[in-house]
């Protein structure tokens, strides 16, 4: 990062509480080849179903850092994928972002005590599951511990956002699944390729980390 991480988060706090987010656009650089034309003409109806993720930014020591977690294996659309942590919404959840909270502790055991809140990212509409996706960003400005729930969550990963933002770890992969051929692009952390929604989510947060690491910052806003 170019500005010392103070100034970083205040820059972010502000770009992610304006109305000038990369959006659609900068998701769409990391889409699969199946989010075609129909695709994209689906939108969210009564009958979609609401879910979020918590992006933990974590402050420590010279570096800021992310979590994702790795799905264990099982007979399913989700299996051993890399993920957010996160997960659908209850009826007695207050706002998304109680829903992101809640399942991360439910999840990994972060206590949400500590994380401060700072905004969110455009919603993600999901149509071949008809889910919206909340993406949250929280802020804690120390080392975390975690308390894996084993039936949700196979591995937590932490990975630095200098790795992230590195395009040397971008890259296409190619499979068949339900006799589609799909390509897609993915992020290599740690030897695990984060595709799909994830790193369409992921390329938003990036495209807002370089726009709020500039020394010029401004979020554009009228």
């Amino acid at each position: 990062m170019i500005l010392d991480k103070n100034t970083f988060i205040e820059n972010l706090k502000k770009y992610l509480s304006s109305s000038n987010l990369p959006g659609v656009e900068a998701q769409l650089k990391m889409s699969p080849n199946v989010r075609n034309p129909y695709f994209e003409s689906q939108v969210p109806s009564e009958n979609s179903i609401n879910a979020a993720v918590l992006i933990l930014i974590i402050s420590h020591e010279n570096s800021l850092k992310t979590v994702l977690i790795k799905r264990p294996e099982y007979n399913g659309a989700h299996s051993g994928q890399i993920s957010f942590p996160g997960g659908k919404t209850e009826k007695t959840d207050k706002n998304i972002f109680y829903t992101a909270l809640r399942e991360a502790n439910e999840e990994i055991g972060i206590n949400s005590e500590n994380i401060e809140i700072i905004g969110s990212l455009t919603t993600l509409y999901v149509p071949v599951s008809n889910i919206c996706i909340y993406p949250v960003i929280g802020f804690v400005n120390e080392s975390i511990s975690y308390n894996i729930n084993q039936e949700e969550v196979a591995e937590v990963i932490e990975t630095n956002i200098e790795t992230l933002l590195d395009i040397k770890n971008i890259n296409k992969m190619s499979f068949t699944t339900n006799n589609f051929e799909i390509t897609a692009p993915y992020y290599n952390v740690q030897n695990n390729k984060v595709w799909g929604a994830t790193a369409m989510i992921i390329s938003e947060l990036l495209e807002v980390f370089k726009k709020s690491a500039t020394p010029d910052f401004d979020t554009g806003t009228p």
